[in-house]
């Protein structure tokens, strides 16, 4: 068999920009194709530190996370590899692209993704997704403080920026009026949340959390503890190499600020409000609302499934 290459040749730099290597290609990661495969899925909800925490994975030697159930990524790969897509960028058998995504952005005989609520919702409420999760590694990243993660999510959309902008003062880009973005963060974010609750405790697997403030205080024992759990070795030096010169991700502090004031205006009057939680539709033991859920989840499965027959 095959060796694969020295993982070290790719572990993370300044100088050697992730995104110009492993994450890059479309060719296959991993020379040894007949190995049994672990599976990390990060399943995440927007603003709670994925992309540095899939950075500091690729950089540990943990993998190759990206978000590879999303059209971005889809688009890329199109006319590249044997999985056809659809003019929406979607795979036209999801088997076979799980398949050869497995097989290709596999290294060392570990897949990784990460993947959000709504890239699950759409893409592997299906059988497929059902051997996806199975006997995978499941980490669910989340931050504690709710309401930061809506303010970190308004200002991104208000201002476009989602990455690191150290020194950077961006003026606002998005024409939608400030109450409507706001509204449009929380709703997203309290979606994503209840969603992926809704799934664990649907299939009854049961996530590593991972919280953002586990990463800020301690990110290489969280990985350590995290590598443990998969039995393999971690990248020390290219670990420390990324822990040293990542900045932190997130827009400008003054326009955090300027949205947390304006969003602390606004939520605080609806904290003991019932209209505010009615308008929600949040699901409640006992009441028909998570009855309808059940059978909206179970009927997507079942749609899914049927249409999975017809490919």
């Amino acid at each position: 068999m095959t060796q694969a290459s020295d993982p070290s040749r790719f572990h993370w730099s300044p100088a050697t920009d992730p995104n110009q290597s492993l994450r890059a290609t479309l060719e296959p990661l991993d020379q040894l194709v007949n190995q049994a495969h672990q599976k990390l899925i990060i399943c995440a909800a927007p603003r709670t530190m994925s992309s540095s925490f899939c950075a500091a994975l690729y950089a540990a030697g943990l993998g190759v996370p990206e978000e590879y159930f999303s059209p971005q990524f889809t688009k890329k790969i199109k006319g590249h590899w044997h999985a056809q897509m659809d003019n929406s960028n979607r795979p036209v058998s999801m088997a076979a692209f799980v398949e050869e995504l497995c097989v290709k952005r596999s290294w060392d005989g570990l897949f990784a993704t990460k993947l959000l609520f709504d890239q699950f919702e759409r893409w592997l409420t299906n059988p497929c997704g059902r051997a996806l999760f199975e006997g995978a590694t499941i980490v669910m990243l989340c931050r504690a403080d709710l309401r930061g993660q809506v303010v970190s999510l308004a200002t991104a959309d208000t201002y476009k920026v989602f990455g690191s902008t150290e020194g950077e003062h961006p003026a606002k880009t998005s024409p939608l009026p400030q109450d409507r973005i706001i509204d449009s963060a929380f709703y997203r974010t309290m979606r994503a949340e209840v969603g992926w609750r809704a799934f664990f405790a649907f299939s009854g697997n049961q996530p590593t959390l991972i919280t953002d403030t586990m990463l800020k205080q301690d990110l290489s024992g969280t990985l350590r503890a995290l590598a443990a759990s998969l039995g393999r070795p971690i990248n020390e030096e290219g670990l420390a190499a990324y822990s040293e010169t990542s900045r932190r991700y997130g827009v400008h502090a003054d326009h955090k600020a300027a949205m947390e004031a304006s969003i602390d205006d606004d939520f605080t009057s609806h904290a003991f409000d019932a209209s505010s939680y009615r308008k929600l539709a949040l699901p409640r033991p006992g009441y028909s609302r998570w009855k309808r859920l059940q059978d909206w989840y179970s009927g997507r499965l079942k749609a899914n499934e049927k249409q999975q027959r017809g490919n």
